[in-house]
């Protein structure tokens, strides 16, 4: 049967409303804890040696890193793995169920799967799942087999749905990342591409390094390159309206990309188009 402690931290519980950690759970959990924090909660830049699964049930929490700010509300799972640097912020106050993992093989794969799909960084994602503070929190604090049980459940639930999704995510990635960019304009920053996908920004590169080998900027600028393609072979547009539609800066900028990528400008590749029509 798991055992509650209390955090040893006199400072991290004066910033607690409510919290209970249930230990010495069934390889391979540490901890699970679940917690209600004050209005501008802190914990500064810091790092474990296991994963930690953190699932916002109110709230807004962010999480810092040296390269970004993922801001989770309710509903939102964030995946830290082991030796990732980040800080923690609430500003208006946040509850959380938190799962630990120890970053040991364990006999049913699950650490496996861990590791292959959230090898390092931070990572947020969604759940399909609901989990109400209130109940769990009564569950925490009753010290018997069956509810020690129904929380590994839970927790068990929360992690192979994440799995699922990430699974789901890298299956689907291409073609998501593309509508994505075509139905809006081509013009989209990685923010909004990223929170769109409900993924972070540096896990958006990390995907579209595996998939197409290059920045995910890179690739917004292959896309609307290609695309551009098209209309100076099928329309008369003028070269300005070509470019407005696929979100350049300017007509200048345009063509100055297009050269860089297709060694000719777009006129040449229009007047090129035609004559290969014609013959």
């Amino acid at each position: 049967m798991g055992r509650i402690i209390i955090d040893s931290d006199e400072r991290e519980n004066q910033l607690y409303i409510r919290s209970g950690i249930l230990a010495q759970l069934p390889s391979p959990y540490r901890q699970l804890h679940i917690l209600e924090r004050v209005k501008g909660y802190r914990k500064e830049m810091h790092s474990h040696s296991f994963y930690q699964l953190i699932l916002v049930t109110s709230g807004t929490l962010e999480i810092i890193t040296e390269k970004e700010t993922l801001v989770m509300k309710k509903g939102q799972v964030a995946i830290i793995a082991p030796k990732a640097l980040h800080e923690l912020y609430s500003p208006d106050g946040y509850s959380q169920l938190g799962i630990d993992i120890f970053n040991q093989t364990d006999g049913r794969g699950l650490v496996t799967l861990l590791r292959k799909h959230f090898a390092e960084g931070i990572h947020m994602q969604f759940t399909t799942g609901s989990v109400s503070f209130d109940s769990t929190f009564r569950e925490i604090y009753m010290q018997t087999d069956i509810n020690t049980l129904k929380l590994v459940n839970k927790a068990e639930s929360l992690v192979i749905d994440i799995i699922e999704q990430s699974q789901e995510t890298n299956v689907d990635f291409s073609d998501r990342f593309m509508s994505i960019v075509a139905e809006n304009g081509y013009d989209l920053s990685l923010e909004e591409i990223s929170s769109r996908m409900n993924i972070s920004v540096t896990h958006l590169e990390r995907l579209v390094n595996k998939y197409f080998s290059c920045s995910a900027k890179a690739l917004c600028q292959r896309i609307r390159l290609s695309k551009s393609c098209v209309l100076l072979e099928n329309t008369n547009l003028p070269i300005k309206t070509i470019s407005e539609r696929f979100g350049f800066y300017d007509e200048s900028h345009f063509v100055r990309a297009f050269k860089k990528h297709f060694s000719i400008t777009p006129s040449q590749y229009r007047s090129n188009s035609v004559l290969q029509k014609r013959n």
